[in-house]
């Protein structure tokens, strides 16, 4: 396209026209010119790491080597199924990783009574007042504190919206958000679009060649997770009073180094009482996905 841009301005400078309409037809490709080197800057940034980006600065062979080297990294370029059997073109590869995903996130069949008996085996809930309280109307100052909550420049999610967009345009967008926000809070009308994601794989190591090898990262959209964070502001406080001292995970005050001390404590005790000890440790792999959701 620039090749064509200087071809149509050789051409322009030939042409027996007045010198005020040369000058501002070569005004317009000049400003193409520039416009398109701009957009191809732009896409340099894009894939290079923000330590090599210097405000100001026009991107370098430094940026391009860079960019190129992110991008041969994000390329996957083989893939061995479960049966051991190689893909190496993009179309069994997608074919592959969209198979997979679909059997993983598929709903989970639970048994309702069964989960309604594991509910009555004594776990505490929100008491009435607890309740009356998480399922406020969202205000404007809460909603606020939950935008301005989480790093800028993440990610967007399937709408392309990304969470700077509301900080950015807050004075114009803020009412509107609100209305959104308690309309999916209160009403609990979450439309199927709100909710859908996109997701990106992850390599773990430098040469993945199964999928076991990536990171499935699902990127919401940003008013969903707006909504999340307002919540989970919301239900930090109260964890304390249904959940059990030894949680640690998500509990506000606690820290997972005082499991790592407690499991300490109990050898050292164990080795000065000459106590029998046993201790049992379990990791369930991907515990999160064989939750039912629905």
């Amino acid at each position: 396209m620039e090749n064509f841009y200087y071809t149509a301005t050789y051409g322009v400078l030939q042409e027996p026209d007045q010198h005020t309409s040369k000058t501002l037809a070569m005004r317009r490709l000049k400003a193409k010119i520039i416009r398109l080197n701009s957009i191809h800057s732009q896409r340099l940034l894009v894939d290079t790491g923000e330590q090599d980006r210097i405000m100001g600065k026009e991107p370098s062979l430094h940026h391009l080597l860079k960019a190129r080297k992110h991008q041969a990294r994000r390329l996957t370029k083989q893939i061995y199924e479960d049966n051991s059997t190689l893909q190496t073109s993009s179309t069994s590869i997608m074919k592959f990783f969209s198979t997979r995903f679909h059997a993983k996130y598929q709903p989970i069949q639970i048994d309702k009574k069964s989960i309604s008996q594991l509910a009555d085996c004594g776990i505490e809930t929100f008491t009435p007042e607890i309740n009356a309280v998480l399922k406020e109307p969202v205000p404007l100052e809460e909603l606020r504190h939950a935008t301005t909550q989480r790093r800028a420049y993440k990610a967007p999610g399937y709408d392309g919206i990304c969470l700077q967009f509301f900080t950015t345009a807050w004075d114009v967008l803020k009412l509107d958000l609100l209305q959104i926000m308690n309309h999916m809070h209160i009403e609990g009308r979450t439309t199927a679009r709100q909710m859908q994601g996109l997701i990106v794989c992850l390599p773990k190591n430098a040469h993945p060649n199964n999928a076991d090898n990536y990171t499935p990262l699902k990127l919401l959209n940003a008013d969903y997770k707006i909504l999340a964070r307002i919540i989970a502001n919301r239900l930090r406080p109260c964890l304390t009073a249904i959940l059990h001292p030894n949680q640690h995970c998500g509990i506000q005050g606690n820290s997972a180094f005082e499991a790592v001390a407690s499991v300490r404590e109990a050898f050292a005790h164990a080795e000065v009482t000459k106590t029998p000890l046993c201790i049992m440790s379990f990791d369930f792999s991907d515990v999160f996905d064989k939750i039912s959701h629905s």
